[in-house]
């Protein structure tokens, strides 16, 4: 039996070089983060996945950028994680 992955895309508006990491819910998949690493050579991408993936318990080779490497303005896909899930997981914020 071939059991499908879940996943999931959210669409996320990158701040950085912020004094601090946090996350604000915008709508049911949009996010707004910010990184406290500068936007050169891909360290504000890398936090970003290293602090997702902290949030929603997964291992950052999960998270892959599908658009908006070099914009502040992404959509991520989420393996091993359903809507549902991510609903849950961000409930609180």
């Amino acid at each position: 039996m071939n059991k499908s992955k879940k996943f999931t895309f959210i669409t996320i508006k990158v701040i950085a070089n912020s004094s601090i990491t946090k996350i604000e819910k915008l709508s049911q998949n949009s996010f707004k983060i910010w990184v406290n690493k500068p936007a050169v050579e891909g360290k504000a991408n890398k936090e970003l996945i290293k602090y997702l993936s902290l949030k929603f318990s997964i291992q950052q080779k999960d998270i892959s950028i599908v658009k908006g490497e070099t914009s502040s303005h992404k959509i991520l896909k989420i393996n091993g994680v359903s809507d549902h899930e991510i609903q849950s997981i961000t409930s609180s914020l």
